[in-house]
């Protein structure tokens, strides 16, 4: 054997010994049970533990599942890609399926209601509106290298009079595959109406400072809700009543500044003079409240009206005997 085939034979025998090396390390490569990708596709460098960039990585095993979901592969779809890319690899301790999830994220819905606000007609801007979705767990998705500005509204149709809107978006789904997602939900008027900022008891005085503004549903507010800080501010509250829930007429009184069987001044102002005595107080009144009141000392039964805290001026036509 000359020395030239002697080397032939020589590199032949380490080529036969490379590539077993390469089948044994290729062999030794494990599929992985559940992987996160962020990419449009699968490919078998996502599925697999040890790919060092090697070529056959880039081969693509299958779609991906949209951005924020979770979807499986069956094990034949990567044997499949793995006989086209000659890649060897131990299938015997594969399983059946492989769980892939894709990377995202998500869509804030003050973002989406921003988008949509912006897609309606001129008509509905410059009204004191809030957006509700019909769906209120609706969980919107993009791929990781997307933009809010790579959504579009392809269509949006909006009824005026019940201020209902149907959107139909377009959404990204990376490799310039998109999807469409339909959104429904309506635009509801509000107005801000004054409530307690803590709850009150019964008799509790209710100041300004109590009160703060809350919105609601313009079409829910009637004339037994109270609109104005004015109106409620110095009113005493006629039974316990709780924070942020809108004030009715019939939740209020005015305080009682003389209360039943107190001690009272009586004043009757005939223009020339004015005469006081002591009364007692019959029954409970706020100011202008006109009660009855009985002089001490004459034991005479009055009407007068609320004056002032623990004073009531009497008619004039009530009898003046009633305060000698």
């Amino acid at each position: 054997m000359n020395i030239g085939t002697r080397y032939l034979l020589t590199l032949a025998a380490l080529f036969a010994l490379a590539a077993g090396f390469a089948d044994t390390a290729m062999a030794g490569r494990h599929v992985s049970p559940s992987v996160v990708v962020d990419g449009a596709k699968v490919t078998l460098g996502d599925l697999f533990d040890l790919s060092d960039n090697a070529l056959w990585a880039q081969t693509v095993v299958t779609d991906a599942p949209t951005p924020g979901k979770t979807d499986s592969i069956r094990i034949h779809k990567v044997s499949a890609a793995a006989r086209r890319a000659g890649m060897i690899w131990d299938e015997a301790t594969a399983p059946m399926t492989i769980t892939v999830k894709r990377a995202s994220q998500p869509v804030p819905l003050d973002s989406l209601r921003d988008l949509l606000t912006a897609a309606l007609p001129n008509g509905t801007m410059g009204r004191d509106w809030e957006m509700q979705l019909n769906n209120a767990q609706l969980s919107i998705h993009l791929p990781v290298d997307a933009r809010m500005a790579d959504i579009k509204v392809r269509r949006i149709y909006f009824d005026d009079r019940s201020g209902s809107f149907n959107a139909t978006l377009t959404l990204p789904l990376g490799a310039g595959s998109s999807r469409d997602e339909v959104i429904s939900g309506r635009l509801v008027e509000i107005a801000y109406v004054p409530v307690l900022k803590n709850s009150m008891r019964s008799g509790d005085i209710i100041r300004k400072g109590d009160l703060h503004w809350q919105k609601m549903e313009a079409r829910r507010i009637n004339r037994t809700i109270m609109t104005s800080f004015d109106d409620i501010s110095g009113m005493a509250a006629r039974r316990s009543l709780r924070a942020d829930t809108p004030l009715r007429p019939t939740d209020l009184e005015r305080p009682v500044v003389v209360e039943k069987g107190s001690t009272v001044t009586l004043i009757v102002n005939t223009g020339t003079m004015m005469l006081t005595a002591t009364g007692r107080a019959l029954e409970n009144g706020a100011l202008n409240d006109h009660i009855r009141v009985v002089n001490t000392s004459t034991h005479i039964t009055v009407e007068g009206v609320v004056s002032s805290p623990r004073q009531v001026t009497i008619n004039l036509n009530s009898r003046v005997a009633a305060l000698k």
